[in-house]
């Protein structure tokens, strides 16, 4: 009867230990796909998949190591104590205790059946709709011992000018390209370099080679489409050539590649002008002549650029360094004395770079000065020091060059831009809790607003059972309502249909709110 108890008394502690450590089913398998699946999938550039549970139980203490210990993985440079940007791949102090109790608890699978569906990653294209296809003839690589950085002329055969609402490359093989960048240029340059290199496309370090060619896109391993607000997009002339400048990694010579680049247009009849471009660059350096590194040497560089005319409107940030770059900081002054903060990069990562959208537009006032910090570390102490013995360093194009550069997203600003919320995750359905006016989260999905962002009229769409009246109030984002006066509508059973005049309502971001006796619906909208 002792043994009994003990036996019993053993699979009693078991169990509450087992009830109490995180599964994989419903505590892990979450964390993973939404934040490490996207590049650990089979057609990802992650070492290995993490879609399933046995994939998950195989990598378990690397998962661990990674995510937890070292804090490498998901590769998120930016420091967030910092600044905060959209759809930032940051694991929170909960999701790394989950980790870490399930792998110390024994990466226990839980109940499968209680899994969510694991992401679909076909390779293919995310947008919802595709108005021009380019896609590059076949290369082969013939990067042996060094990088190669090969550019493609693509010719869009333009009618009339376009607009640009989203733009995405899908590389031809993941495994081989590094990142790709996307100009136009009206010149016949980009032509003459391509007939004058023989095989497909040519060779060209930093830019393309025509000093004509505006950067319209960009894609680095982990990347999204570029996707602008409804209202935003960026030009495209009718007569330009799109030019994409690949980097191929050494040691790729052999491979094949042939990577295709993905347009929606917008169908806003006049949307704003977005410009994406290098204000900070080595130009505006301060603190000495000119981007030079000697052997055995670190040495930090300021760079400054006054914004002239009119203050603008930040969208997105992207610095750009190679291999003996270590950290950069970007900031803003205004007149007043008042700090914007950019991007802070500490410890730089040359085969992880992007360009990070912020959570809201950022006003940056006219007469602000940008401030640009990068540190270079070229001796033997850097890892990444192409160079062994040590040499001399200066700027230019190769990567065992340097650049100092950072690419801005921006528009002249209009009132209300700094109320225009970039981030999907922003995008919330919520709800009020009466006690306190505020609004909270919740997963209400039954409302459909239209157009969003909206000029003049919102048109909305509900479904009920029965008839009644409902209620329409606007909140601000940090949910506060509005002195806006509320509407009450009719409603019969099934399908509705109802608009609401958003004319006088201030540009900026905010939260729609239906409400009767039995339900509430909300959802979040962008008044232009």
């Amino acid at each position: 009867m002792k043994q009994v108890l003990l036996i019993l008394l053993f699979f009693t502690i078991s169990i509450t230990n087992y009830a109490g450590n995180p599964v994989w089913s419903t505590d892990i398998a979450p964390i993973l796909y939404n934040k490490c699946a996207k590049c650990h999938n089979p057609q990802g550039i992650g070492k290995f998949s993490l879609l399933t549970y046995s994939d998950a139980f195989t990598y378990a203490s690397s998962i661990k190591n990674a995510a937890v210990t070292k804090g490498s993985m998901p590769p998120w440079p930016p420091n967030s104590k910092f600044s905060h940007f959209k759809d930032e791949r940051l694991l929170s102090g909960v999701e790394k205790k989950a980790i870490r109790d399930w792998v110390d608890g024994g990466a226990v699978s839980g109940d499968l059946t209680k899994a969510p569906s694991p992401p679909s990653f076909s390779g293919g294209s995310q947008l919802s709709k595709i108005d021009l296809t380019l896609k590059m003839p076949t290369y082969i690589s013939q990067a042996t011992t060094n990088d190669l950085y090969r550019c493609f002329v693509l010719d869009p055969a333009l009618l009339a000018n376009k607009n640009i609402e989203e733009i995405e490359v899908i590389p031809g093989n993941i495994k081989i390209v590094h990142h790709v960048l996307i100009y136009q240029d009206t010149t016949n340059v980009p032509d003459n370099l391509d007939v004058a290199d023989p095989g497909v496309g040519y060779t060209s370090f930093g830019g393309i080679g025509s000093n004509a060619a505006e950067l319209i896109g960009a894609w680095v391993p982990g990347s999204s489409s570029k996707k602008l607000p409804y209202g935003m997009a960026s030009y495209l002339n009718k007569k330009s050539k799109i030019i994409i400048q690949i980097h191929y990694p050494k040691g790729t010579n052999g491979a094949a590649d042939s990577t295709l680049i993905n347009i929606r247009y917008s169908t806003h009849p006049n949307p704003r002008k977005v410009y994406f471009t290098s204000i900070l660059n080595e130009a505006g350096i301060k603190n000495y002549a000119a981007l030079i590194i000697p052997k055995d040497s670190v040495r930090t560089f300021r760079q400054e650029f006054k914004i002239p005319f009119q203050d603008y409107s930040f969208i997105s940030i992207a610095p750009h360094m190679h291999l003996v770059g270590t950290k950069y900081t970007v900031f803003a002054i205004t007149p007043l004395g008042d700090t914007i903060k950019g991007i802070d990069i500490p410890h730089w990562d040359f085969h992880w770079q992007d360009e990070y959208t912020f959570k809201k537009v950022q006003r940056i006032p006219v007469g602000s000065t940008l401030y640009g910090f990068a540190t270079y570390d070229n001796t033997l102490n850097n890892p990444s020091n192409p160079n062994n013995p040590t040499k001399l360093i200066v700027r230019g194009e190769a990567t065992t060059d340097e650049m100092m550069l950072t690419f801005i997203s921006y528009m002249p600003y209009q009132i209300g831009d700094e109320n225009i919320v970039l981030d999907s995750s922003a995008d919330i359905n919520t709800e009020i809790d009466n006690s306190s006016g505020i609004l909270l989260l919740n997963n209400s999905t039954l409302m459909n607003i239209a157009p969003n962002p909206v000029e003049n009229q919102l048109e909305i769409n509900i479904d009920f059972d029965n008839s009644g009246t409902i209620k329409f109030d606007v909140y601000t984002t940090d949910g506060k309502k509005l002195n806006f006066k509320s509407v009450e509508k009719n409603y019969v059973a099934g399908g509705n249909h109802f608009l609401l005049n958003m004319e006088n309502l201030t540009k900026g971001q905010y939260i729609l709110k239906a409400s009767d006796e039995d339900h509430y619906y909300t959802k979040s909208f962008v008044k232009l």
